[in-house]
C-alpha cells in the first residue's frame, strides 16, 4: 500500500487548475497583483505578516519573476502557492475568475451587485436543502445527519430549525461533516445554541482586524423547538472538513459538548472575504481570527484533532457503536436495554453507504484522471501508470478508497448541481483537484 503513494502524489501534482485561459498582458497582470498587495498590507487578519507579504510580491513583481505568466488562471497558481508559503494560512488564495463565478463567490468590489449574488446563492442552497442532505433514525433511537456546507445563516436557519426537530426525540445524535468545506460563519453558532443552551458559556471569540474589535460568540437566548442540552452528540469529520465545519466541532469539542470522530481536519481557521482584482481575479483574504476560550488558539494549520482517530470509512460505524455502548450504560428498563444490545450486536455487519446519485453520473475525464465504472464500482484513474483506486462511497459526492482507506475523493458541483471538479485529499495530506472536462 505504501508503494501507491508516492506514484499517485507524482500523477496529482501534474494536474491541472481550475479556470479557463484568459489572457492578461503586462499592465493587467501588474495591477492585479499589486491590487492583491494593497489588500495585504491593508486588511490580512495578521498585520505584520501581511506587509511582510505585500512587500514580497511587489519584489517579485519588480524583478520581473511574473511576466511568464500570460493568463488568470496562472497568476492564480502562482500566487496562491506564494501566499500558502509565505503565510501557511489555509484560506490566503487567489482564485481563477471562471472558478469564483462557478463557485458563486460573493466578492467585495464585484461589478454584480452583492445582494443579487447574495439572493442567488440563497436561493441555489434553498434548491439543495441548504446543504442538510440525509436524515436517518437508526435502531437504537440514534439520529443520523449529514450536513455538507455553512450556507448563508439568515435563510438556512428555518431549514436548520426543522432538521433540530427532527433530532429532538432521539437518544443520541450523529452530525456527519466529512464532506462539509465549510462556507459562511453564523448558522456553526445557530447549531450550537441547540446543544449548549447555557448562554453564559463562550463558544469562541472572534478578533476583527479591520475593526480591531474582539467578538464574543455564546449560544442564543432562543432559538426555535427544543433543544438538545444532554443528548449525547457525536460529530464525525475528515480531511475534507474545513472552516465553519471546523469551528462548529472545535468549539463543540472544546467545551466538552460532543465527541469528535474520525480523521484530522483541514486545519482553515481564519475567517475570510472575497475581494475582486483587475481582471476578474478573487483574493480570498483572511480578515478574522477565532481563538477559543479553552484552547488558547485555534485549528489553523494543526486541523481538529478527533476524540476518536478511525479511518475515513469507519467514522460512522464507530461513532454509532460509541453511542449505542454510551445509552446502554444508562439504561436500567430491562426492555430498552435488550433493544440496545440487539442493534449493538447488528452493528458487526457491514452497512455500507448507498449513493445519493447514479454511479455513472461520477464518470468522466478530470484534468489529467480519468473516473471509470467497473464491475459496479468507480475507478479513479490517476494515469502515468499509476495504479488505479476502487472509490467507496460514504456520504453525499464523497468517497474514500480500498486501498488507501484514509484517502477521500470528494467531487465538487456548481450551483446548478453540475459536476466540475474532483479533489482528492492523500494521507500525507496532500489536497489536489482536478477540472472536469465538460461534454
Amino acid at each position: 500500500m505504501r508503494a501507491v503513494v508516492p506514484a499517485v502524489l507524482a500523477a496529482l501534482l501534474s494536474a491541472p487548475t481550475v479556470g479557463r485561459a484568459q489572457t492578461l498582458d503586462t499592465a493587467q497582470r501588474a495591477a492585479a497583483i499589486d491590487s492583491a498587495a494593497a489588500l495585504l498590507s491593508a486588511r490580512y487578519v495578521f498585520p505584520q505578516v501581511g506587509r511582510q507579504i505585500a512587500d514580497s510580491l511587489r519584489s517579485r513583481l519588480r524583478r520581473g519573476e511574473y511576466d511568464t505568466l500570460g493568463s488568470a488562471v496562472a497568476v492564480a497558481r502562482r500566487l496562491s502557492t506564494e501566499l500558502n508559503v509565505l503565510s501557511r494560512d489555509g484560506h490566503l488564495r487567489v482564485i481563477a475568475p471562471e472558478a469564483a463565478r462557478t463557485r458563486g463567490m460573493l466578492a467585495q468590489g464585484a461589478a454584480e451587485d452583492p445582494a443579487v449574488t447574495r439572493a442567488r446563492r440563497a436561493e441555489a442552497a434553498r434548491r439543495q436543502n441548504h446543504f442538510f442532505r440525509t436524515y436517518q433514525l437508526m435502531p437504537g433511537n440514534v439520529a443520523f445527519l449529514a450536513f455538507d456546507e455553512f450556507p448563508l445563516p439568515q435563510p438556512a436557519e428555518p431549514t436548520a430549525a426543522a432538521m433540530m426537530q427532527l433530532l429532538s426525540n432521539a437518544d443520541a445524535v450523529i452530525i456527519d461533516l466529512r464532506a462539509n468545506t465549510g462556507g459562511v460563519e453564523g448558522l456553526n453558532q445557530f447549531l450550537a445554541s441547540y446543544f449548549v443552551p447555557d448562554t453564559t458559556r463562550v463558544l469562541y471569540t472572534r478578533y476583527l482586524r479591520e475593526q480591531d474589535t474582539t467578538m464574543v460568540i455564546r449560544p442564543l437566548a432562543s432559538v426555535p423547538g427544543p433543544r438538545l442540552p444532554e443528548v449525547p452528540l457525536y460529530l464525525l469529520v475528515g480531511g475534507f472538513t474545513a472552516s465553519a465545519a471546523e469551528n462548529f466541532a472545535y468549539s463543540m469539542q472544546g467545551i466538552g459538548r460532543a465527541t469528535v470522530v474520525g480523521e484530522r481536519t483541514a486545519g482553515a481557521a481564519n475567517s475570510s472575504r472575497a475581494f475582486s482584482l483587475p481582471t476578474g481575479l478573487v483574493l480570498n483574504l483572511p480578515v478574522a481570527r477565532v481563538v477559543s476560550p479553552y484552547t488558547g488558539t485555534n485549528w489553523e494549520g494543526t486541523g481538529v484533532q478527533p476524540n476518536v482517530s478511525v479511518p475515513l470509512i469507519a467514522a460512522r460505524d464507530s461513532a454509532y457503536t460509541l453511542a449505542l455502548r454510551t445509552l446502554l450504560a444508562k439504561a436500567t428498563d430491562s426492555v430498552r436495554r435488550l433493544e440496545l444490545e440487539e442493534a449493538l450486536a447488528a452493528t458487526a455487519a457491514v452497512r455500507p453507504f448507498l449513493p445519493t446519485r447514479p454511479l455513472a453520473e461520477y464518470v468522466g475525464t478530470y484534468g489529467n484522471w480519468s473516473i471509470a465504472l467497473r464491475d459496479g464500482a468507480l475507478v479513479h484513474d490517476f494515469g502515468g501508470g499509476t495504479r488505479p483506486l476502487q472509490l467507496v462511497p460514504v456520504g453525499h459526492d464523497l468517497f474514500t478508497s480500498a486501498e488507501l482507506p484514509d484517502a477521500a475523493i470528494r467531487f465538487a458541483r456548481d450551483r446548478s448541481g453540475r459536476l466540475t471538479d474532483v479533489h482528492v485529499w492523500l494521507p500525507s495530506r496532500r489536497w489536489h483537484h482536478a477540472a472536469r472536462r465538460q461534454p
